[in-house]
């Protein structure tokens, strides 16, 4: 790996930066579904980023030590694990890691996007679950693998803005403006739609694309901090409602 030469066209050093926070900024973002069942904040903050970081760096390391090893002409750009582990003799396995590593991540996946739009679509969950589910397979098969760095493009400008929005609701305006703490758990009431963080989240992640100095991802969460922080404040006091509809969670999350 260290002494191979590298393939494709050169990136410069952020644009690379922006392809691998793009591939981790989802994840990030959507960890709070999962971590907030941990018995403390402490514990679901150290699970999910050594989990991830760990995982994660030694599955991208055994991906380009396989790629490498395997010299599989037809992968192109976005490298093929399975085939690169079916070329090196690892057949069986690679079909298990294709089954078991898409099951374990996809999941997730579609738990968090169904508790998204359960919010904002008042349909049984099992409906949701099995519509995304399609929805997921169809967009696999017309070939997303071909777009995928444009795609990790798109995450790495428009996620990190939700994260931004995230931190500057939580410890800015929900204990500073509002002077509510926040409330977790069956019964709890949440809005429906928050404009304002919409509308903000898809400026800031425009604006960071328009940015030609510093790091995109940061760039577009600080954006995203700073300018929910600003306008969610200024609406609060003029008492213009920026979130609108009301949703009550039940037992299972949703």
């Amino acid at each position: 790996m260290f002494s191979a030469q590298p393939i494709g066209d050169p990136i410069t050093l952020f644009a690379g930066i922006t392809l691998v926070v793009g591939n981790a900024a989802l994840g990030a973002v959507v960890f709070p579904d999962i971590s907030r069942y941990a018995q403390s904040p402490l514990k679901g903050g150290l699970g999910t980023s050594s989990g991830y970081f760990l995982g994660g760096l030694f599955c991208i390391v055994a991906g380009a030590a396989m790629t490498f090893a395997a010299q599989v002409p037809s992968i192109g750009s976005t490298p093929n694990i399975p085939a690169a582990m079916a070329q090196i003799g690892l057949g069986f396995f690679a079909f298990l890691i294709l089954v078991f590593a898409q099951w374990t991540t996809n999941d997730n996946n579609l738990y968090t996007g169904a508790l998204g739009m359960r919010n904002v679509v008042r349909v049984p969950k099992s409906v949701l679950v099995l519509v995304m589910g399609g929805l997921g397979i169809v967009i696999a098969l017309i070939g997303i693998q071909d777009h995928f760095v444009p795609f990790l493009n798109l995450l790495g400008a428009y996620v990190p803005p939700i994260a931004g929005v995230m931190i500057a609701d939580h410890f800015i305006i929900a204990p500073y403006v509002r002077k509510s703490g926040y409330r977790f758990g069956a019964g709890t009431e949440y809005p429906t739609v928050n404009a304002a963080a919409i509308v903000i989240v898809v400026l800031a992640g425009f604006i960071s694309t328009k940015i030609t100095f510093g790091i995109g991802p940061i760039n577009s969460t600080l954006l995203g901090f700073a300018g929910y922080a600003v306008v969610a404040s200024v609406l609060h006091a003029l008492r213009v409602p920026y979130a609108f509809g009301r949703s009550r969670e039940d037992s299972t999350g949703f």
